[in-house]
């Protein structure tokens, strides 16, 4: 009787660990620029299959919905937008299991135009 409920007690253990390790991500998910001209980002750390929904913000608005590979990774190029040093750009990723990742660049100082003499 006690080998019993020592195994029921063994059993119980393990049943709420798996649940807890398939509803956590294996990593925390990060964006990377990976180009500029046009805008290219690399998603890191994201689960395997997860559909992401990624909203990239440079003086327009562009929409992508990448698939993560089994290795939780995935790359977008956003073929209109050319970020410069003198306008930010904001780009966010939500996981339909989770995974959330945010990159921004604030805006940074623009040359004024030349002169004309």
């Amino acid at each position: 009787m006690k080998r019993f409920v020592a195994l029921l007690g063994l059993v119980a253990v393990l049943a709420v660990g798996v649940q807890q390790a398939v509803g956590r991500p294996a990593g925390r998910a990060v964006l990377r620029i990976a180009g500029t001209e046009p805008l290219s980002v690399r998603g890191l750390g994201f689960l395997a299959g997860e559909h992401v929904t990624l909203v990239a913000t440079a003086g327009t608005r562009s929409v992508a919905r990448p698939v993560a590979s089994a290795r939780g990774v995935f790359v977008v190029t956003f073929p209109r937008m050319n970020p410069d040093s003198c306008r930010g750009y904001a780009v966010t990723a939500t996981g339909n299991l989770g995974s959330r990742a945010v990159l921004k660049q604030a805006p940074g100082r623009c040359q004024p135009p030349p002169v004309a003499p």
